[in-house]
């Protein structure tokens, strides 16, 4: 897997087939989650300071910003350059600035404040249910997953795992899910019956590409044994 390939991958130059080999690739090999950040990462640098070529500079504005996920990343790197290369500013630049910030903070406060009131009363957040059975680990590449757009950021995306068989009383599960690159920590169970268990994944937290929800029994002892397979879904 090269570098030149991954970005590829992310300004979506690969094919169809080709993208799909890609993730499935990402998925067999451990290390891939970093080797990508690590490369999206530098993209992102590059595109700050302006060192892409022309052709890669409109391909990552018209493909890699065209969520709301990765805008956020980049703002974020950006904030982040000019703490680590800010261009100092002469010491009157300093002064009328500082003098201009000053007074502006309780303006400032106050219209961040109506901002966040209007956003939690006017903006309501929805709920899209998505229903997910099991895929046995021998199948993963030859079973189509699920696939739903990429949701609204204010959104919830509620998912039911069907259990591959009915749980026993009193059994407890431990959900991991991840995407091609990297681990994406634990869900919390919000409901569960003795043939499914339901958990929120924010749609802030999701981006274009695949994901996987692995299931865990969780033993009286503390430890823990994975269940044969994953629940597979794509967001487009």
């Amino acid at each position: 897997m090269t570098d030149e390939r991954i970005i590829a991958y992310l300004l979506e130059e690969l094919t169809e087939e080709e993208a799909e080999r890609f993730e499935e690739e990402c998925f067999a090999q451990e290390e891939s989650p970093d080797e990508i950040e690590a490369v999206e990462n530098d993209l992102i640098d590059d595109y700050l300071r302006n060192q892409l070529a022309p052709e890669r500079r409109q391909r990552f504005e018209e493909k890699y910003l065209n969520n709301a996920v990765r805008r956020e990343r980049v703002e974020m790197a950006k904030s982040f350059l000019r703490v680590v290369a800010p261009i100092k500013p002469s010491w009157t630049e300093r002064f009328v600035n500082s003098w201009k910030v000053y007074h502006l903070i309780p303006q400032i406060a106050a219209s961040v404040a109506a901002v966040v009131i209007i956003a939690l009363l006017v903006i309501p957040s929805t709920v899209i249910p998505l229903t997910l059975s099991i895929t046995p680990a021998d199948r993963a590449n030859s079973v189509a997953p699920k696939t739903i757009p990429l949701p609204p950021r204010n959104a919830t995306l509620r998912v039911s795992l069907t259990l591959p068989e009915p749980s026993s009383p009193g059994m407890v599960y431990h959900i991991q899910w991840q995407d091609v690159r990297r681990d994406l920590g634990a869900l919390t169970a919000v409901s569960q019956d003795s043939r499914s268990i339901t958990v929120d994944i924010p749609a802030r937290t999701l981006d274009h590409g695949r994901y996987s929800l692995n299931l865990y029994k969780l033993n009286p002892d503390g430890t823990q044994m994975r269940v044969n397979g994953a629940y597979y879904f794509n967001v487009e």
